[in-house]
């Protein structure tokens, strides 16, 4: 475990440093408050209430959790051909649709506990929301890991490539950038090409 937690201190460093350039870069963040934040100090307690309600978190999930903390790269940069978030104030759906960027975004623990019991999920600890609903088409499923799933890293249900969570969270910020739908070969155009 404490390689896990090397490896997520390594992965949060990486992150502080993507999240330095899209500043320096001018990016329009979404949630400016909630773009990278530390482990909350009461993550252990709601990681804990959330064992509670779904049986027990995954490893890799506890470990990100209150290592890396919580993040949310949701927005738009000015250098793209088009806007990646139409929820932001003025934006307009360009023609095409919304750039489909998936930016990074990890729920804290309470927030995944805040959506468990708002919805009434009973199967899937919600890490993110999905792809369009970053892109602000609202609505959408969750990205998120399933409680109870015995192995360290287990798989990421809901996103593209399939992967496991450290493996997800790993190639969007070393590969992606921070952004997973620009990682080459993902198709980067609003639901009009679902």
């Amino acid at each position: 475990m404490a390689a896990l937690q090397r490896h997520c201190l390594t992965l949060r460093a990486e992150l502080e440093a993507i999240v330095a350039s899209l500043v320096r870069d001018r990016y329009v963040f979404l949630h400016p408050a909630q773009v990278l934040l530390p482990p909350a100090p009461d993550a252990g307690i709601a990681n804990a209430a959330v064992e509670a309600q779904l049986g027990a978190v995954p490893p890799a999930l506890r470990t990100l959790w209150l290592t890396l903390g919580s993040c949310d790269l949701s927005g738009t940069h000015p250098a793209w051909p088009r806007t990646a978030c139409l929820a932001l104030s003025g934006a307009k759906e360009p023609t095409g649709g919304a750039l489909m960027s998936d930016p990074l975004v990890i729920f804290s623990p309470a927030r995944a506990l805040e959506i468990i019991d708002d919805l009434a999920i009973d199967d899937l600890i919600p890490l993110a929301p999905d792809e369009h609903a970053k892109a602000g088409y609202g609505g959408g499923d969750f990205s998120g890991g399933a409680a109870g799933d015995p192995d360290d890293d287990p798989s990421f249900r809901g996103v593209k490539p399939a992967a496991g969570l450290v493996a997800y969270v790993e190639r969007t910020i070393r590969i992606g950038g921070g952004f997973a739908g620009l990682i080459t070969g993902r198709r980067k155009h609003g639901p009009t090409s679902r």
